[in-house]
């Protein structure tokens, strides 16, 4: 799971709006109990304080974006002034696919890249077989 941060940096007058990407968290389960447990965990390993966050953003997928159990409802749990927000990324993403969709020569191409990608991805078993 990518982990970006955005946060407000004020400097005497100055208040600027950054991102920083700081890493990969490395995932081994799928659900949403356990993807904020290593969400919280990476957290409290930088030294941040998740009372302190103000927004969520990750994909619409229901394990992340699902009201009442979804990694973003259990967040709020801990943080009820975290708000969630689709990661404006993937919906983006979805933009892409729907344009590509059109032409066919994309729709094999990335459909071979999507396959490959899918059966590596599915499994974190095969996930970590596949980096080896």
């Amino acid at each position: 799971m990518s982990y970006v941060i955005r946060y407000v940096h004020i400097e005497g007058d100055d208040v600027e709006v950054k991102e920083s990407f700081l890493g990969f968290i490395p995932i081994a389960g799928k659900t949403a109990v356990v993807l904020t447990e290593n969400i919280l965990t990476q957290l409290e390993g930088d030294n941040l304080d998740i009372h302190l966050c103000r927004a969520q953003g990750y994909d619409n997928a229901a394990t992340m974006a699902e009201v009442h159990g979804g990694v973003q409802a259990i967040i709020k749990e801990h943080n009820p002034k975290a708000l969630f927000m689709p990661c404006a990324n993937h919906s983006l993403n979805l933009c892409g696919v729907h344009s590509f969709g059109s032409v066919s020569s994309s729709v094999t191409f990335f459909g071979t890249v999507e396959r490959v990608y899918t059966f590596f991805s599915s499994s974190t078993h095969r996930w970590e077989k596949s980096k080896d």
